[in-house]
């Protein structure tokens, strides 16, 4: 019966059904409208050179956010107010147009191409007996932020920056040279606080949120991520990657490197951009659509004023 009425499309009309309050909803109304209206200007702001800087700036890609992606980096940039070097890590659905946006923006921007990535990471993983982080990086979309930044890294310094973030104000704090994360506003992690200790050894950072984090190349340890990686709270039953593995992963390296969190300023779906320094507007609903409704409405007063 369960299959019949999956192939007559009942599940997916009662989950619309479902979505109809919050598709109706003036929230949802309002962000698709800024969608419409306003996203796009962001190819009008005055090009910024993306070619030099003593920090990288690392970004996995999709080519549906490719837009936010340009909010997020150009918030960034314009208001940190010095060269960076970025990086664009395709995940294998960004098109020509797509890079070609980048460009314009950001002129001298690099790109690490899917297939390019995923041979060079293969080849090294195999040379290094490193099975375990291959596996990872193979089942788990995610895993890729953590390996290919720091392998195809040519600075000293890493910042790592998700598409669904935007700054401000100066961010001052992630200009010092320290290594640093933001906070989420709950526990994440595949591992319990005690299986922490036990393979670090002490307690590990609480509440690390993955959506901008700064850290030296140095401080991460492909050998050590591999020994980490044969505490089963890492992989499902199937033998893929946990969702949060590589948030878990990234909290511990940022425990051994002795991480900073970033202050209150920088918040989990800022409400007032006013108020904050930075906003991380992930997990959907209401909260993320306040990158639409408050965060890009705000930033382009203050962008092309």
């Amino acid at each position: 019966m369960i299959k019949i009425l999956r192939q007559l499309g009942v599940g997916r009309l009662w989950w619309r059904i479902r979505q109809l309050p919050q598709t109706l909803s003036l929230w949802n109304i309002k962000a698709r409208w800024v969608k419409m209206r306003h996203l796009s200007s962001i190819i009008r702001a005055a090009p910024i050179p993306a070619g030099q800087g003593e920090v990288e700036i690392h970004m996995l890609l999709h080519h549906k956010r490719v837009f936010e992606a340009l909010w997020a980096l150009y918030s960034f940039v314009f208001l940190a107010g010095q060269p960076f070097r970025i990086v664009i890590h395709d995940d294998g659905s960004l098109t020509v147009a797509d890079r070609q946006l980048l460009q314009k923006v950001f002129p001298g921007v690099s790109f690490v191409g899917r297939i390019e990535s995923d041979i060079a990471l293969e080849n090294y993983f195999q040379e290094q007996g490193l099975h375990r982080c291959a596996n990872m990086r193979r089942n788990l979309i995610f895993a890729r932020k953590l390996f290919d930044p720091v392998f195809f890294s040519k600075s000293k310094w890493i910042l790592l920056m998700d598409s669904d973030v935007l700054f401000y104000r100066k961010p001052l704090e992630v200009l010092q040279a320290d290594n640093l994360y933001s906070c989420d506003n709950g526990y994440r992690y595949c591992l319990d606080e005690n299986q922490m200790i036990e393979l670090l050894g002490r307690p590990c950072i609480e509440r690390f949120n993955p959506g901008i984090m700064k850290i030296q190349r140095k401080e991460v340890a492909f050998n050590q991520v591999e020994s980490w990686l044969t505490h089963p709270g890492f992989w499902k039953k199937d033998g893929t990657g946990n969702y949060y593995a590589e948030l878990t992963l990234w909290a511990m390296i940022l425990t051994t490197a002795d991480a900073t969190p970033l202050p209150d300023t920088y918040r989990i779906c800022a409400p007032d951009p006013a108020q904050f320094t930075y906003g991380h507007y992930c997990g959907g609903g209401y909260w993320a659509s306040l990158f639409y409704t408050r965060g890009i409405l705000f930033l382009k007063q203050r962008l092309f004023s």
